[in-house]
């Protein structure tokens, strides 16, 4: 959790709340962003009192969250230092592009090789519903939002998982998608 907050802390766009949903967690995570908390006014620690799933959870995190951009990372994500401000560009340029995407390296710890993770149909200027049937998706912590094509949207609780896939398609149906096509 240290290096994904490192990332945020450190993007070129500063201007930015970084609400951080701790789901019950019992790893120390909340120890150590209340501990960053205290060095950084933009982090806010979210504590639930019990474990209630990862839906939930989002939906606590975006309650809190008050610009008019919002982006999600997972607790074992990281960002580059240009991530938010590229896509904060895509947005200012089309005030019609709800959700904006970007390329993905996917890592992990076990030794497993590295790969890039697109999404063709945002990055060809696809339609909705080309987006849906897609059968590569990019993960969600690549997406940044517009929160007033939201208002009422919500991760919907009835899902247990895949909820960030149908927020996703409820957000890119209320405008145009954009894409940054690079890693980010």
């Amino acid at each position: 959790i240290r290096q994904t907050v490192a990332s945020v802390q450190a993007q070129t766009f500063a201007h930015l709340q970084i609400v951080v949903a701790d789901d019950a967690s019992t790893d120390g995570t909340a120890d150590v962003v209340a501990e960053l908390a205290r060095g950084d006014a933009r982090i806010e620690l979210l504590r639930a009192p019990a474990n209630a799933g990862i839906t939930v959870n989002c939906n606590r995190a975006l309650a809190a969250a008050r610009g008019e951009l919002v982006a999600w990372l997972g607790g074992d994500d990281l960002w580059l230092e240009t991530k938010i401000e590229k896509q904060v560009r895509v947005f200012a340029a089309d005030p019609q592009v709800t959700l904006v995407g970007t390329d993905v390296e996917v890592f992990f710890d076990d030794g497993t090789r590295p790969h890039v993770a697109r999404c063709d149909v945002m990055r060809r200027g696809g339609t909705l519903d080309d987006f849906v049937r897609a059968s590569r998706h990019i993960p969600t912590s690549s997406f940044m939002y517009r929160r007033s094509a939201m208002p009422d949207l919500a991760f919907d609780p009835r899902l247990r998982v895949v909820s960030d896939w149908l927020f996703n398609v409820q957000c890119a149906a209320r405008g145009r998608l954009g894409y940054v096509p690079e890693v980010l």
